[in-house]
């Protein structure tokens, strides 16, 4: 953000040189995926699966990369509540999206 104080009187100029060298990573433009309900949960992630169809929208939008949890839930979510046995882990209610309760069963990493 740039910020010129100018008086009424006064004109300011500015000037922008663009070579086309500049590169942003594509990452930076990525996704999150939020509860928001059951957007994970019935969504996302159904009967112990990922969803395929959600991933193969997710690939036609060509989204660069996928962050979860993401939005407010992030706030509550440890990484920790996700491993070891599922029936294990401990449930975490998310008072951002409604008082809905994770179970922390969905892991993308799970075998």
């Amino acid at each position: 953000m740039l910020a010129i104080g100018v008086k009424a009187q006064e004109s300011a100029h500015l000037f922008i040189s663009d070579t086309g060298n500049t590169i942003i990573n594509k990452n930076i433009y990525g996704q999150f995926a939020e509860h928001l309900g059951r957007s994970i949960y019935d969504g996302f992630y159904r009967n112990g699966q990922i969803s395929m169809d959600v991933v193969d929208a997710l690939k036609k939008i060509k989204i660069p990369i996928l962050k979860r949890p993401g939005g407010c839930f992030a706030y509550q979510y440890h990484w920790r509540d996700g491993i070891g046995e599922k029936i294990n882990r401990p449930k975490t209610v998310n008072p951002t999206s409604g008082m809905v309760t994770d179970d922390n069963s969905f892991n993308p990493t799970d075998s």
